[in-house]
């Protein structure tokens, strides 16, 4: 995972059927949520719902074009 974003690619042979990028970084997650150390239950409740939430749309999508690889 990189500090700034994630690339989410499905290919097909050696095509990309798609492809998508998200604000998911490590850093820039870190940097917006973890505000203690060790991070609070809190905190990190409101990291899984934040890519919970951008992920699904991903997952939607590739569930409709039932990939083998993604």
């Amino acid at each position: 995972m990189g500090g700034g974003g994630i690339e989410v690619v499905q290919g097909e042979g050696n095509k990309i059927r798609w492809q998508q990028s998200l604000k998911l970084g490590v850093v820039r997650l870190t940097e917006r949520f973890i505000k203690s150390d060790p991070p609070k239950a809190g905190e990190i409740a409101a990291l899984k719902a934040h890519i919970k939430g951008a992920l699904e749309p991903v997952f939607k999508r590739a569930r409709h074009t039932r990939p083998s690889l993604l």
